[in-house]
């Protein structure tokens, strides 16, 4: 993505889908598409810069299914939001040519798919703006990009985080270096000391890589990373992944 021709970072993709829409300089009230399957962070910003919101359904590979938009629909829409997902880039000519077909413009939100060629474009060149979050592909704590292949970015509106904000990311470096100085004996692994998987009891983690590709071994592997997002914040929104859940079903499928 960084090598289309016009590219400026932000804080993260859901502000960089943000500025993306305010390039767009769409009237208020203008309706923008997004797909049923999504994270809430990427629909945000459609309200927050004071577009309505209409929904389109995906194929079974998380291409868009346009016949599911009907003919009003498309009549009013002004900006379609389309991703690749699980990190594999799939081709938008069809998407392409229906959006210059409706005049209707296209954010390509790589979010998941930061590298790569997507059918006979790189990622990010299908769209007329096409975002990305830094934090899913490099060990920054934040950050995001806008790109664009043909449309120059202009009067990006930003404002540098706040103190407090600043300083959180420091905390765990101090922590760190703190118990250095103490002369305790401190090892860096997948959560920087230890982890706490079952029953409250901490253990040394260490940090192993796998590529599960049969499709036997899908099941428990969703089961196991369903052990860790219910271990966090996402058991409490009802959101964790499950081996029977819609979600760990479509990741089991896939």
């Amino acid at each position: 993505m960084e090598d289309l021709a016009h590219t400026a970072f932000t804080t993260s993709g859901r502000a960089a889908i943000y500025q993306a829409l305010l390039q767009l300089k769409l009237p208020a009230g203008s309706t923008v598409l997004v797909p049923t399957y999504h994270c809430p962070t990427m629909v945000a910003p459609v309200p927050l810069a004071n577009l309505n919101v209409a929904y389109f359904g995906l194929h079974a590979d998380g291409l868009p299914d346009l016949g599911s938009i009907d003919t009003a629909t498309a009549t009013r829409s002004r900006a379609m939001i389309v991703s690749h997902y699980f990190g594999l880039a799939r081709s938008l000519a069809e998407v392409r040519q229906w959006c210059d077909q409706h005049g209707i413009a296209l954010i390509e939100d790589c979010a998941h798919c930061y590298f790569g060629d997507a059918g006979a474009r790189p990622v990010g060149a299908w769209g007329d703006y096409s975002t990305a979050s830094l934090s899913k592909f490099f060990p920054v704590s934040e950050g995001g990009v806008l790109a664009s292949a043909h449309r120059p970015i202009t009067d990006l509106r930003l404002t540098p985080p706040g103190l407090k904000a600043q300083l959180k990311w420091c905390s765990p470096l101090h922590k760190l270096t703190r118990a250095w100085r103490k002369g305790k004996k401190t090892h860096l692994t997948a959560r920087l000391a230890t982890t706490s998987i079952q029953g409250g009891s901490t253990s040394k983690a260490a940090l192993t890589m796998q590529v599960l590709r049969a499709h036997a071994d899908m099941a428990p592997a969703v089961a196991r990373y369903g052990m860790m997002e219910s271990a966090g914040w996402k058991a409490g929104k009802g959101t964790a992944i499950h081996p029977n859940n819609p979600q760990g079903r479509y990741y089991r499928e896939l």
